[in-house]
């Protein structure tokens, strides 16, 4: 990937894991993360419980 790139995941069908991130010092090579709900017309179904988040996380924790 170079600067400006941009990648889409399907979070709900993709295996992964995580460790804790650690922001940089410096400011040029932070990251920046936006959380989206991209459901196109022929999609896969979320399951019912997924609704509660879909405004985002700051009211559920």
């Amino acid at each position: 990937m170079v600067s400006g790139d941009i990648v889409f995941y399907g979070n709900n069908s993709t295996l992964h894991a995580r460790t804790s991130f650690v922001s940089s010092p410096n400011k040029a090579t932070n990251r920046l993360l936006h959380r989206v709900w991209i459901n196109p017309h022929e999609h896969r179904s979320f399951p019912e419980d997924f609704a509660k988040y879909r405004f985002g996380y700051d009211d559920q924790i």
